[in-house]
């Protein structure tokens, strides 16, 4: 169902092929029992990621392959490689570096007690600034996706990632139309530097404290899913049965629960006359 065309079904075999001659140690041409436990383990984990695709035939050219040396090799630089990621991470910190510094200036004591809305300006150096460092993760984001495909991107580092695309989209989004407005609103620009400073979570994998707590809410968000959908059910079938049992009874003014505890706390409005 996930094969798209000729060319992933023989991706597909070739992986297969080449997993069978790295179990097949022995050249027996069979896998034992226990390299077959150890596939269906690998097969069944849902942490583990097998891609079903080849890469893009774009990242197949010569400068694709060039640009996915540099992304796992990283940045040659003095004859020595610096990985892309620190690179990355570098703009990350000079990102929330200048917020910061545009932060200060926008809640400047000088400005008589009231907040000062030019550093936030489109026409403003540290405007100009902060949308670089966005071009720079951009052009990151896309030219990795180009060359690995969007299934390996998504699936190799999948909460980085995700965090990537949606924060990255929504800078883009939001700072096209900050310039579109000759006089932008003071919300989308405030909110346009809180999710500058959000960025500052991709940091969080150098502080250990940090990175254990980002894995154990990603790995608790399906769970959460589950427990949210469970509270729903039980609660559309408690307002459901209230409505029938009770709908109609209870209403200010009705004799039968004058002096009762519920009336002296006039809780009028807790009823199951109706249900939204």
């Amino acid at each position: 169902g996930d094969l798209r065309s000729l060319r992933d079904q023989q991706f597909v075999q070739q992986q297969a092929v080449r997993t069978f001659e790295a179990l097949d140690t022995d050249g027996s041409g069979m896998i034992t029992k226990e390299e077959f436990k150890l596939v269906v383990h690998v097969l069944s984990d849902p942490q583990v990621y097998i891609p079903l695709r080849p890469i893009p035939e774009v990242g197949s050219t010569g400068w694709g392959r060039h640009l996915r040396k540099i992304f796992k090799e990283g940045l040659p630089i003095c004859g020595r490689r610096l990985p892309w990621w620190v690179l990355i991470d570098l703009v990350v910190l000079l990102e929330i570096a200048l917020a910061f510094v545009q932060t200060c200036v926008f809640v400047s004591p000088g400005s008589h007690g009231e907040f000062n809305d030019q550093p936030l300006l489109p026409g403003s150096v540290w405007f100009r600034l902060l949308t670089c460092t966005t071009v720079i993760f951009f052009l990151d984001t896309s030219l990795r996706i180009l060359t690995f495909g969007l299934e390996r991107y998504w699936n190799r580092g999948r909460v980085r990632h995700c965090f990537d695309v949606l924060s990255i989209s929504a800078l883009c989004a939001m700072e096209i139309v900050v310039c579109c407005f000759a006089s932008p609103p003071d919300y989308l620009l405030r909110a346009l530097l809180a999710l500058h400073i959000s960025r500052g979570l991709c940091l969080a994998h150098h502080i250990p404290p940090l990175r254990y707590l980002v894995a154990l809410v990603a790995h608790l968000v399906p769970v959460y899913h589950q427990l949210g959908f469970l509270l729903f059910l039980v609660y559309y079938i408690f307002a459901t049965i209230g409505v029938q049992i009770f709908g109609g009874q209870i209403y200010e003014g009705n004799e039968k629960l004058n002096g009762s505890g519920y009336a002296e706390a006039a809780y009028w409005s807790l009823n199951f006359n109706d249900f939204p």
